[in-house]
């Protein structure tokens, strides 16, 4: 559902407050300076999923985030603020993902869903952006 917002955003933290990212907003993954997904839930949600994706090869970089039985917002104009730090995971292995560009996708599954059922999952992929550590 569409919110005040607009939400989901790519966002960045900058002192207390989030700002929206258009494409091309890079990112230095040094200190606060990474990627943000704000979003609101306003149902549970089985499971919420972030992957990385790059965005030149479509190369999946895996999972930077799995949750499952994922909370709503209490309020109307709440959100949830997803980070990710630049690591993935696959099974027990965990990735450094290289500087480059990425789109990441959002991926969350209804409160009763079926995880096969893809009428099940809402999806959501940010504008790519880039990582540019020094």
């Amino acid at each position: 559902t569409p919110t005040a917002n607009g939400f989901p955003w790519l966002a960045r933290l900058s002192g207390p407050s989030f700002f929206k990212m258009a494409a091309g907003a890079i990112y230095t993954m040094v200190g606060a300076d990474i990627p943000f997904v704000l979003a609101t839930f306003a149902h549970q949600s089985r499971k919420v999923r972030m992957e990385v994706v790059d965005a030149v090869s479509g190369k999946s970089w895996h999972r930077a985030l799995e949750l499952e039985y994922f909370g709503r917002n209490s309020t109307s104009t709440g959100f949830f603020a997803l980070d990710w730090d630049g690591v993935t995971t696959a099974g027990n292995k965990a990735y450094l993902v290289p500087n480059g560009s990425y789109v990441l996708k959002l991926s969350v599954l209804k409160a009763l869903g079926d995880d096969s059922n893809p009428a099940h999952w809402e999806r959501w992929d940010s504008p790519a952006f880039t990582i540019a550590r020094p």
